[in-house]
């Protein structure tokens, strides 16, 4: 083999080693890509796992929730009710005060009428006591004289 043959076998077995060094350093960096991808499976592994306990929660709370709001549902049908009948009450005690205001106005009328009669009445009798006493002093002043 002539000396150009070897120096260019050289200069090939040169360039060979330093693919094969960058071919080495490739397979470095794609395995600390491999380790990399495979911690980051790990942590996708256990986001999941994660992810799936908060999912289970959601589902726990949902169901919470639809109790919470038959519970609502039946505590507004109670207040409906309830408010039906605290108008019912308010209409009835409104038809009362109305009643009684009416019989109130009516005795007072009635009370009235009475009490002029029965001062028409002490007044004749007043009218009578005062006659009498008038006839009571004449008589006093005529035994005086005598």
């Amino acid at each position: 083999m002539d000396a150009d043959t070897r120096d260019a076998l050289d200069v090939l077995r040169a360039d060979v080693r330093a693919v094969d060094n960058h071919v080495v350093g490739l397979d470095n960096r794609v395995a600390g890509l491999d380790n990399r991808v495979a911690g980051l499976d790990g942590r996708l592994v256990a986001l999941d796992r994660r992810v799936a306990v908060l999912d289970d929660r959601m589902v726990a709370l949902d169901s919470r929730m639809v109790v919470l709001a038959g519970r609502v549902t039946a505590i507004d049908s109670r207040i409906a009710v309830l408010d039906g009948r605290v108008t019912a009450v308010d209409n009835r005690l409104t038809t009362v005060e109305k009643n009684l205001r009416q019989e109130i106005r009516e005795e007072a009328m009635s009370t009235r009428r009475h009490f002029d009669v029965v001062a028409e009445s002490l007044r004749d009798d007043i009218r009578l006591i005062a006659e009498g006493l008038v006839a009571l002093d004449s008589k006093v002043e005529g035994m005086r004289k005598v």
